[in-house]
């Protein structure tokens, strides 16, 4: 493409994505990675790595959670795009549209462990899922809690498949209403097609706010049941929000590249937006992450305080404050900058935002409590053989999603070129 592609050039039928070729090859990587993250599931742990507790699956959970933020985060941008009428980000569009493409790949990749933690491991995942069990270290059944007590009714092998089950549904049912009527326009150019994406939208940012709220205290908080907390799903939100800004900045930087697909079509401006945007929510998390620490400071709860306490021992506190750091104070005074929102400045602190992303993720999820009381062990971080495997499921799902990213991306226009508000976009200013 041009360094001055038109709209009349990008009309032309074959002009598509890139060929199928990058999608075969993150397929071909993302099946090794899985093979490498699947040999951890029969490697022997030690008592520090609680291997009853499911150690090696916890990996799996995180790289999950990792993945289906991009996701979530390239659904609910889309809509939030609709019911703004932003004319800005329609030529980024088309990338969110593609993201969602593996929402039925992440469907499978949390589907497995579900079931086999439900009619198989019963409760080697989430050890609720069996509440006849007793606690590490313990003579205490978990069935004798009064968390659990108080949570049976949705912690339990129903509640959980079904939990999973209501969450893809909604963002499936979503995805395909805004994919099929974007991909519609591009070949009738009726305006309908938008105003039906904006009444999906307005429905779907609630349903999908519910639904990932959902989704993050099934998947992720209930592996500690005993915890509490009204600001969970928020913070998967804005922590979903953050990485999917970042993956957008790599995904235009190379796009925009000399001989690049989208050389020409993206501005400066697209780039400063997003770069803004990223720096609110870097904010955003902040003030949620900080308020959710204040508060159970505050309260000094037994039942809500210890989800802190683990967090600083056996080196998490040393995580906890590269996320202090490397979360809040970096970013956000890089992106004050407005030089550094364009150019190699913005690509590599995008690489950094996907990388701390990835840290908190890893930060909420493996640490588990194991126990009630005095009793049980917190999983130590980056111990021996597992962070192999561990990188090996972050790189095999990162492989799927992008298969089918790429594989999405080679069947449509390269941006919604019939949008009532492209040329806006196209010739974006700030």
């Amino acid at each position: 493409m041009s360094a001055h592609a038109s709209t009349a050039d990008l009309t032309d039928a074959s002009n598509v994505g890139p060929s199928g070729e990058p999608a075969t090859k993150a397929l071909t990587l993302g099946i090794i990675g899985v093979l490498i993250g699947a040999a951890g599931l029969f490697v022997p742990a030690s008592v520090h790595d609680v291997a009853d507790a499911g150690r090696p699956w916890l990996g799996y959970l995180t790289a999950f959670g990792y993945w289906m933020s991009f996701a979530i985060g390239m659904t609910m941008l889309t809509m939030i795009g609709y019911i703004f009428d932003a004319g800005w980000s329609v030529v980024l569009r088309r990338r969110f549209e593609h993201g969602m493409a593996a929402l039925p790949v992440l469907g499978i990749i949390l589907g497995i462990p579900v079931l086999l933690d439900c009619f198989v491991f019963k409760g080697k995942i989430w050890q609720w899922i069996n509440p006849e069990a007793t606690f590490p270290g313990s003579h205490d059944t978990i069935q004798t809690e009064a968390a659990y007590q108080v949570k049976k009714i949705i912690l339990s092998p129903v509640g959980l498949i079904g939990s999973t089950v209501v969450v893809f549904t909604v963002f499936l049912l979503i995805a395909n209403r805004l994919r099929h009527h974007s991909f519609a326009q591009d070949k009738d150019g009726s305006t309908s097609h938008t105003t039906a994406c904006r009444k999906w939208s307005a429905f779907g940012i609630p349903a999908c706010a519910l639904s990932l709220s959902l989704g993050a205290i099934m998947w992720f908080k209930s592996l500690d049941f005993h915890w509490f907390s009204t600001m969970y799903g928020v913070w998967y939100f804005a922590a979903s929000i953050w990485g999917t800004l970042a993956v957008t900045t790599v995904i235009m930087h190379n796009a925009n590249r000399p001989g690049g697909y989208l050389q020409g079509v993206l501005k400066p401006t697209h780039f400063y937006f997003v770069a803004s945007i990223m720096l609110a929510f870097t904010v955003f998390w902040s003030y949620i992450s900080f308020s959710q620490y204040f508060l159970i400071y505050g309260a000094n709860l037994t039942e809500e305080n210890f989800w802190y306490n683990i967090r600083e021992k056996e080196g998490w506190f040393a995580i906890s404050m590269v996320l202090i750091f490397g979360h809040f104070f970096a970013p956000f005074l890089l992106l004050l900058g407005y030089a550094r929102k364009f150019g190699n400045w913005i690509y590599g602190i995008a690489f950094f935002v996907l990388f701390i992303h990835g840290f908190d993720l890893y930060w909420n999820i493996l640490p588990g409590k194991l126990a009630a009381g005095e009793h049980g062990v917190v999983i130590r971080p980056f111990l021996g053989v597992h962070l192999i495997f561990d990188l090996g499921w972050f790189v095999g799902f990162g492989g799927l999603c992008a298969w089918a990213y790429f594989r999405s991306s080679s069947r449509q226009k390269v941006i919604p070129i019939r949008d009532p508000r492209i040329e806006e976009s196209l010739h974006a200013a700030h």
